[in-house]
């Protein structure tokens, strides 16, 4: 029984890595011809894809909460770990739909007005050539970086070796970031292309392993529930 649980988070995983390489081929295929399954561009099928891959592992975390409820477990911790971490998955998957890290300068404009003169100061004058909105996400990662910094202190604690996919779903976004900023700097058209793909599988890749974290963690709480009503 152990062994079948241990096995569903893994064919979640092979399932979704199968969709992101049809994803990505869809795009190699009719991407540059049809804007709907286009990777660079919004409002098409990958963007609705991705936006629900990030939503459902975000509300299996949800999901997580309320297995520990049932369990009776009051480690207050385990709860804020599992909240933070759906709160984030929720938001990037609604930020896919509303490219709503596109509007973040505006955003961030309103709690700090002075924020785009700086930046076009320290930033756009010395040369900087890539999306804007890069810089300001950036700046929202260093504000928000003692609740990161929190999360794998507590993943490290509760997980141990387990924390390897959080920390590489972290690490493919840091990639992702890395990569958007190179392909929208002045590269050959042909590198661009190639870039973008790249950069959108990683980005794929990355909540796909994060749903193998969150999913063997969920089995778990279901099977001690399921031992408990026997």
């Amino acid at each position: 029984m152990h062994k079948r649980v241990n096995q569903k988070p893994w064919l979640i995983f092979y399932i979704l890595l199968i969709l992101d390489c049809f994803v990505i081929l869809l795009h190699l295929i009719g991407g540059y011809r049809y804007q709907l399954f286009n990777l660079d561009l919004e409002r098409n099928i990958p963007t609705f894809y991705q936006s629900i891959k990030y939503i459902l592992v975000g509300f299996l975390c949800f999901a997580n909460i309320f297995l520990i409820k049932l369990l009776k477990n009051s480690d207050k911790i385990i709860a804020t770990f599992w909240t933070i971490l759906g709160i984030i998955l929720v938001y990037l998957g609604l930020d896919e739909i509303g490219e709503l890290h596109e509007n973040l300068d505006q955003t961030i404009t309103l709690i700090i007005p002075n924020i785009e003169s700086i930046f076009d100061k320290f930033f756009f004058s010395n040369g900087y050539v890539s999306s804007p909105w890069i810089l300001y996400n950036l700046l929202a990662i260093i504000i928000l970086s003692p609740i990161i910094i929190w999360i794998f202190y507590t993943s490290i604690k509760l997980y141990q070796k387990r924390n390897i996919y959080l920390l590489t779903t972290f690490l493919c976004f840091a990639l992702v970031i890395l990569l958007e900023y190179i392909s929208t700097s002045w590269v050959h058209p042909i590198i661009y292309n190639i870039l973008i793909v790249i950069e959108e599988f990683i980005e794929m890749f990355g909540i796909s392993l994060l749903s193998v974290f969150v999913s063997i963690e969920t089995s778990q709480r279901y099977t001690q529930i399921k031992n408990k009503l026997k």
